[in-house]
């Protein structure tokens, strides 16, 4: 999946940049296996792809919602924002930091691999790639933390920038927060709420209070409304009959059907 998005970028320059990363075996390799984080999201052989897939997925459907803004550089920005990770962590055991991800941060590295995978793309197109695109990719690298205190070096500073760095904050508060509140393991633990979480500064609240299936109707059982006969004998009150509705899409077993005033039509009149 990831390389089929990846070879849907429509830009030459920036599908070759691209190309030259995915060309890499070795590093493609280890982005496969590596975490995303040694304890926060995504903490977990594999959790940098998975991370990278979702965010990507996430990014294709909202980009769609505003004209403007450059797809094959939000596409790219989250496909490469962590890429450096396969280098920062180590994760053959146990998971810990390199020495270059302590002296330096995948962050800063991430910036400069794109300029050596430049000089690469730039042999296989047989053109330069230009700087202007290469520093606005890099941008998004450096800026997809958002601020200096979380490590950012630059605060996002265009539209793609600023869309790469909600949406892949975004997975990774939601896996977070759903790690600690929905999953099975966590079910049976006492209580409503989780132990105090850093990244949130706060606890976060376990109930899923609308589940989502609801109760169908025809299975609720209603109060029996019982009238005396003439004879002494109960009798069951007969059911009002049900309004009628105007004709629309059928709704699945199972689910509540949602309308809103604002946008039904009526027949009116004029007076």
């Amino acid at each position: 999946r990831l390389t089929e998005v990846m070879q849907s970028i429509q830009n030459r320059h920036l599908a070759a940049l691209i190309q030259a990363y995915l060309d890499d075996e070795a590093l493609m390799a280890n982005f496969c296996r590596a975490p995303a984080a040694m304890s926060f999201h995504h903490a977990f052989v594999g959790g940098l792809l998975e991370h990278t897939i979702n965010a990507i997925e996430v990014a294709d459907t909202v980009v769609k919602f505003y004209p403007g803004l450059n797809r094959d550089l939000v596409i790219a920005g989250i496909f490469l924002h962590d890429i450096a990770k396969t280098w920062e962590l180590s994760y053959e055991c146990a998971f810990g930091y390199t020495d270059g991800g302590y002296l330096v941060g995948h962050i800063v590295k991430s910036a400069m691999w794109v300029e050596h995978k430049a000089k690469e793309a730039e042999e296989t197109l047989g053109e330069k790639i230009p700087q202007q695109l290469i520093d606005v990719v890099q941008h998004i690298i450096l800026s997809h933390h958002d601020k200096p205190e979380f490590g950012s070096p630059k605060v996002p500073a265009t539209p793609e920038a600023i869309a790469v760095h909600m949406i892949e904050n975004m997975d990774a508060k939601l896996t977070m927060a759903l790690r600690a509140t929905r999953w099975e393991q966590h079910a049976g633990m006492d209580g409503n709420w989780t132990e105090y979480m850093k990244a949130f500064n706060g606890k976060l609240y376990r109930p899923d209070v609308a589940p989502a299936v609801a109760i169908d109707a025809a299975e609720q059982q209603p109060p029996r409304t019982q009238m005396l006969a003439d004879d002494g004998a109960d009798r069951v009150a007969p059911k009002p009959e049900p309004r009628r509705e105007p004709a629309s899409a059928p709704v699945e077993p199972g689910k509540l059907k949602i309308t809103n005033p604002l946008f039904e039509t009526t027949n009116s009149r004029k007076n």
